[in-house]
C-alpha cells in the first residue's frame, strides 16, 4: 500500500509541475498591464484635475470623470493638483 501511495503522490506531483509550467510558459514574460488613469474636467474649464477635491473645483457644479488620454487633447493640467 505504501508503494501505491508514493507512486500516486509522485504522479500527482509531476502533473502539478507540468500544469504550472504550462501556465507560466503560456504567459508572456514582458506583458505589461495597462492601467487607465482618470481625471476630472468641468464644462467650461480649460484644465484637467487629478483629484475631485482640488480647491479650484470647489465651486464647480458639473464635474465629469474622463480618461487622462482624452483630457490631454482638449485641456491642460491644473497647476494646483498636478
Amino acid at each position: 500500500m505504501t508503494k501505491y501511495k508514493s507512486r500516486v503522490g509522485a504522479i500527482l506531483m509531476a502533473m502539478c509541475i507540468c500544469t504550472s509550467s504550462a501556465i507560466v510558459m503560456s504567459t508572456p514574460v514582458n506583458a505589461a498591464k495597462k492601467r487607465t488613469t482618470y481625471v476630472y474636467v468641468t464644462k467650461t474649464g480649460k484644465k484637467y484635475h487629478s483629484t475631485k477635491k482640488c480647491r479650484t473645483l470647489a465651486r464647480s457644479k458639473y464635474i465629469a470623470r474622463v480618461t487622462k488620454t482624452s483630457a490631454k487633447k482638449k485641456y491642460t493640467a491644473c497647476k494646483v493638483c498636478h
